[in-house]
């Protein structure tokens, strides 16, 4: 195996990996670190050809790095693409699982599997110690080349005296020409010269630290794979597991029961008539979570106490007990659909009950045959049909789905001011010609800034 040594003359130095680092840092300091668009997109791109770059020569071409890397790309591009402001916050964790996970898996820093239980929860805790592992590695390679300490030390000095004294020239000049003022206005928030000042100097350490942060991450490519320990599985007294699944199961026992009486229809409804849509709306978040304890109560005692019977006997009940109250909350998400609309968050919470009743019928093939390993279909499933979901269109979705509503009375009322406010892709929908000529205009007055453009504006230009 080669040394660090060896590999740094083999490979490229790690100045590449510090030029993406600035570049993406420019992109996401230029872009007030809060636009999301073909920003993000370019700098996505960039980080995942930096890095293979890197790897190249040992990279790992297997299915489960393939994958990753097909996600990571579609995701970034839909940054660029679709212009949906929620869908792109909730997608950041996203990509930064698939960016990290796949360059891993193609560093060969995954062995056992980049989408097992064990590859992913490696690979997080690789990422996030490889944030800051590295920082002093650029500092070290100008001492090496230098040949002495002095060239680190007045390295440190010069980024001392340079940082705040760039931000003043740039100020000055700035404040002395209008041209390149407008030029740089995406630096300065006030008029005032010293908020101005102050603003520039605290852009200029953001890109530093964002700088180093990306730098750190892809220093850790050209780096050889870390030797795990193996820890030893201590098992679990079967006992305990199974007196904690039995009360769990009685417990929904009584809810389902519930359920079953009042919910989904008996003789006490008719009572209940007046409060019935209140009662059905509520409650479906709470159930949610309740699904998601009950998976992993039963997923953690399979694997530790999967050889006893009782345990997984007691594993499949409480799973079919969790899908009737999956099945009740995606009921009161149903009703709330019907009364209220289709919007971004109930529709990534049905796709969310999607995903837990993937993952009961997995639990439930467990049950029956306990060596199956269950966690790389699942992830590979939920990761995919995630990214999918944002090639839906999802607010075009929303307006489509909220228009029929209206339209057929399904819906009372047309929440028009919340469509109008998300993305230029809510003008595909069949609007009328009035309420589509409004929605456009209201688009074009806030026409986002380069970084969190995506084609998705070029609608507002249409006629």
């Amino acid at each position: 195996m080669q040394t660090n040594e060896n590999r740094r003359e083999s490979l490229p130095a790690p100045w590449l990996a510090l030029g993406a680092g600035v570049a993406c840092a420019a992109l996401w300091v230029l872009g007030y670190m809060g636009g999301l668009g073909v920003g993000m997109t370019a700098s996505s791109l960039l980080i995942l050809g930096v890095g293979m770059y890197l790897c190249r020569r040992q990279i790992c071409w297997r299915a489960d790095s393939i994958l990753l890397l097909t996600l990571a790309v579609l995701l970034s591009l839909a940054y660029g693409i679709f212009g949906s402001l929620a869908m792109q916050i909730f997608n950041l964790p996203v990509l930064c699982l698939l960016l990290s996970q796949s360059l891993l898996a193609l560093a060969g820093h995954c062995p056992e599997g980049a989408l097992s239980a064990a590859g992913l929860s490696g690979g997080i805790r690789e990422a996030l110690g490889s944030l800051f592992r590295h920082w002093g590695v650029p500092f070290h390679t100008v001492k090496e080349r230098q040949g002495s300490a002095s060239a680190l030390r007045g390295l440190g000095m010069g980024l001392l005296i340079a940082v705040p004294l760039l931000a003043v020239v740039l100020f000055l000049l700035a404040w002395a020409d209008t041209v390149f003022s407008s030029l740089l206005s995406g630096l300065f928030v006030s008029e005032d010269p010293l908020s101005a000042f102050w603003n520039v100097l605290w852009r200029l350490i953001k890109l530093l630290a964002i700088a180093l942060l990306v730098f750190s991450c892809l220093y850790t490519l050209l780096l050889p794979r870390r030797e795990r320990a193996a820890k030893e599985r201590f098992p679990w007294p079967i006992t305990a597991c199974a007196m904690v699944l039995a009360l769990l199961c009685l417990a929904y026992a009584a809810f389902v029961y519930v359920q079953v009486r009042y919910l989904f229809g008996g003789a006490e409804t008719a009572a209940m008539a007046d409060d019935y849509a209140q009662y059905a709306r509520t409650g479906f978040f709470q159930l949610v979570a309740v699904a998601v304890i009950n998976l992993i109560a039963a997923q953690t005692s399979l694997i530790r106490c999967g050889e006893s019977r009782v345990v997984r006997a007691l594993s499949a009940l409480m799973s079919l007990l969790t899908a009737v109250i999956l099945a009740s909350a995606f009921w009161r998400m149903r009703l709330y659909i019907q009364a209220f609309g289709l919007s971004t968050l109930r529709l990534l919470t049905l796709w969310g009950m999607a995903m837990i009743a993937l993952l009961l019928a997995l639990t439930l093939i467990k049950c029956a045959r306990p060596g199956v390993r269950i966690c790389t279909l699942a992830c590979a499933v939920m990761l995919s049909s995630y990214v999918l979901l944002n090639y839906i269109n999802v607010d075009r979705t929303i307006a489509r789905w909220n228009l029929r509503a209206y339209e057929t009375g399904k819906q009372e009322t047309l929440d028009t001011e919340y469509l109008a406010g998300l993305s230029p892709d809510v003008l595909a929908a069949p609007w009328q010609v009035e309420q589509l000529d409004a929605i456009r205009k209201q688009q074009s007055e806030r026409r986002p800034d380069w970084f969190a453009w995506s084609l998705s504006w070029l609608r507002v230009g249409e006629k």
